[in-house]
């Protein structure tokens, strides 16, 4: 279990109004993690609120919440394939101020990687994420695909 207190703070010198996305987030989340011979099972939660430090900057508060589940295998000594599969809800808290209605995101998310431990203190990664967000507000809905991979050195 965890439990955050955040403030996000925005401070732009060619923006006067960037201060308007100012937020206080409480943040509170929990995992649960189970092995069982080479699997290791995961599912995480949280939830999330957010008040706006400006009236007018409301809109840019929200209220969110998720689950996650997560999977990897420990095929060998060197390969462990992982997957997540993830869904993401958040409301704002006030209209939108072009569109004049409250937005509502919801988020599927769903990653397959793979890391090979190539030598004692060197690993490779590669993963692809697959990302929908469905929003009523349609300027925000997006379909996304990315590739990664990385070379990470152990000390």
């Amino acid at each position: 279990m965890t439990a955050a207190l955040t403030h996000v703070r925005y401070h732009d010198s060619l923006n006067q109004n960037a201060s308007l996305r100012d937020v206080n987030q409480y943040l509170v989340s929990g995992v649960l993690g189970k092995v069982m011979g080479s699997f290791n099972h995961t599912l995480s939660i949280y939830y999330g609120n957010e008040s706006a430090q400006q009236q007018v900057g409301k809109n840019n508060a929200q209220q969110f919440s998720g689950v996650a589940i997560a999977e990897q295998y420990q095929a060998n000594t060197s390969n462990l394939p992982y997957l997540r599969v993830s869904m993401h809800r958040s409301d704002n808290k006030a209209n939108d101020p072009i569109f004049n209605i409250d937005r509502e995101d919801n988020t599927f998310s769903t990653l397959l990687g793979w890391i090979w431990l190539w030598k004692r203190n060197l690993n490779i990664t590669a993963n692809v994420t697959y990302t929908n967000n469905d929003s009523n507000i349609k300027l925000f809905e997006y379909d996304r695909v990315k590739y990664q991979t990385g070379l990470r050195y152990q000390f």
